[in-house]
């Protein structure tokens, strides 16, 4: 049996399909399982044995190229599979997977979105989105084995994170990532706390904790606004994702923005305090993290993506105070 499972990206939404792989994999030992996923976003799941990870670029649905979008589906028909999962929820990929000629296609509906699949997983109720794909598996009779996230690390991965908390002396730090939620097709400025209150916030934990800046190349100016008022150490953009999870391994606490490393954080143990604005923690928070969040009905807006005045404006509300009496906690 071959199956293809489809995810375009991002970081944080692969890892928290990575529940369901698992549970493919425990159900179907024998199977040749391929995950199709955005190049710019496979790091996650390069070492994920349960799967064959194949790539493409993530640009061809991000800047609708049709030719470049053909080009893979010609790639999924030669290679035959009996059963595709599509991951993301769109009427395109809908479309993909019935040119593809997949006998058995599974995929999210969204009033109609989903009308090519053969099998169609109703999406909008307030779960978790590790809930909502491990309901795609189901439809295969796969009844979850595994609920939590998966990010192996190399031994590469460890010794450079060794050694930049050797170098820093930041073992069992409290690490900060003040970006995030900027990833190829979509940037969500209102998902990140202003930089002047996490600034404000390290000032205050730098008392008390060691801190390190955690973070990609687009977070470079944040971090360099923080460092430059307080002692701390800043290793935005100097490591890889799974180097930067390696090093979240050994930190005591990750406060963040609901971004990708959020995600890869808890994906290796490392307890998250989580700062929330438009997305809704319910659907999108990893188990067992604090949570910093002015509740608001978010539901159509979740379902869609899409976002008023008011949502994107909720981040703002949330307090220096507020976060720092949940740090107290962790």
């Amino acid at each position: 049996m071959k199956i293809c499972v489809l995810k375009i990206g991002a970081l944080g939404d692969i890892l928290m399909a990575t529940p369901l792989l698992h549970t493919l994999r425990s159900h179907f030992p024998n199977a040749h399982i391929d995950c199709w996923v955005g190049k710019q976003f496979k790091s996650v799941l390069e070492l994920n044995t349960n799967v064959s990870l194949r790539s493409f670029d993530a640009e061809i649905f991000y800047k609708r190229q049709p030719l470049k979008l053909l080009k893979l589906v010609r790639k999924l028909r030669k290679e035959e599979y009996d059963k595709i999962i599509m991951l993301d929820r769109h009427w395109i990929l809908s479309l993909v997977a019935r040119l593809t000629g997949i006998k058995q296609r599974i995929g999210f509906d969204r009033h109609g979105e989903g009308r090519w699949y053969t099998h169609r997983v109703p999406y909008g109720d307030r779960v978790h989105e590790i809930r909502q794909y491990l309901r795609l598996g189901k439809i295969l009779g796969c009844h979850p084995t595994k609920n939590v996230m998966e990010l192996p690390l190399s031994v590469t991965d460890e010794h450079r994170a060794e050694l930049a908390i050797k170098q820093f002396d930041i073992n069992k730090a409290v690490a900060i990532a003040p970006g995030g939620a900027k990833n190829p097709g979509q940037d969500m400025p209102s998902r990140r706390w202003p930089i002047e209150r996490f600034a404000m916030l390290a000032s205050t934990i730098q008392k008390k904790e060691k801190i390190v800046l955690v973070g990609g190349k687009d977070d470079k100016k944040l971090g360099e606004y923080i460092s430059q008022s307080i002692d701390c150490t800043n290793l935005i953009d100097t490591l890889s994702i799974r180097e930067t999870a390696a090093v979240l391994k050994h930190c005591k606490l990750l406060i963040t923005n609901d971004s990708g490393l959020m995600h890869v954080a808890a994906a290796v143990g490392c307890k998250v305090l989580a700062i929330f604005g438009p997305t809704d923690p319910i659907r999108k928070a990893p188990h067992g993290a604090l949570v910093a969040w002015h509740p608001m009905h978010l539901d159509h807006a979740e379902v869609f993506a899409s976002y008023d005045k008011e949502a994107e404006e909720n981040i703002k509300k949330v307090t220096v105070k507020e976060v720092l009496a949940l740090w107290k906690k962790a």
